[in-house]
């Protein structure tokens, strides 16, 4: 017995072994082929995606430049913050247009202003269109209103508050100086002469750092009428409005479609 189990014994061990070598063998050989084939399904997904990626990005700016929304901000295109030199003089009739209002002087500043060339008014750029509009629409609504609203009833804590004047009539016209800029502005821009809700929310904003977020607290306007902090305040709740969430939902819901 002891004899015959011997042999077969070692018979199985070899047999074992041997299959054993072999799958190592086919095992070794396997591997290049399936490393080879990982990296292939690999690079596959790698494209796919990127095509994905790339045809949402194409949709995206399609829309974008189909409805004028900016690829970033959305409803918020981008506007300068200042206009060239030849527009000086208006800047500085901006910047202080609540005390102009308060003490009654814009209409004589604006009558005292120098044209602006035509030229001047042609090169400017997109961004800068949008600040012109801004700043020749509030001093073309002051200079209209500004004389009929009672400023002694404003928040008197208001930092560029000045002594009260008597009201006075609205004035029927504007000044060819402030009139022919303005027009020439909305016209390239495609919007009328009066103050929209575009240029009032969302082209009259201070620029933010980087760190700070379009919150109503953080919000500042550009270019104030009364320099009154309602008067921020209504603003501020539909340009974070405007900003935050309509750009969003309007470029996601049609990105869906």
């Amino acid at each position: 017995m002891f004899r015959v189990r011997y042999p077969v014994f070692f018979l199985k061990r070899a047999v074992l072994a041997e299959l054993a070598r072999a799958r190592v063998g086919y095992a070794g050989q396997m591997r290049p082929a399936l490393r080879s084939l990982s990296l292939l399904g690999a690079a596959a997904c790698a494209c796919g995606w990127a095509w994905l990626e790339l045809r949402r990005r194409r949709r995206h700016l399609s829309l974008c430049l189909k409805y004028c929304l900016d690829p970033q901000r959305g409803f918020m295109l981008p506007v300068a913050t200042a206009l060239p030199e030849p527009f000086a003089a208006w800047e500085r009739i901006a910047l202080d247009l609540p005390a102009l209002n308060r003490s009654a002087r814009l209409r004589a500043a604006v009558d005292r202003a120098e044209p602006v060339d035509p030229l001047a008014v042609a090169a400017l750029g997109p961004s800068e269109q949008r600040r012109a509009y801004v700043l020749f629409a509030a001093i073309a609504h002051s200079y209209v209103n500004g004389g009929s609203v009672p400023w002694a009833k404003l928040d008197s804590a208001s930092a560029t508050a000045s002594p009260a004047v008597a009201s006075s009539a609205p004035m029927p016209e504007l000044p060819a100086q402030l009139a022919a800029p303005w027009r020439a502005v909305c016209a390239e821009l495609g919007v009328p002469c009066v103050f929209i809700a575009t240029g009032m929310d969302l082209w009259n904003a201070a620029p933010l750092g980087w760190w700070q977020q379009p919150t109503v607290r953080n919000f500042r306007q550009s270019i104030s009428m009364s320099g009154c902090r309602s008067e921020t305040g209504f603003h501020a709740v539909r340009h974070v409005l405007g900003r935050c969430s309509l750009g969003r939902c309007f470029l996601g819901r049609c990105l869906l479609e």
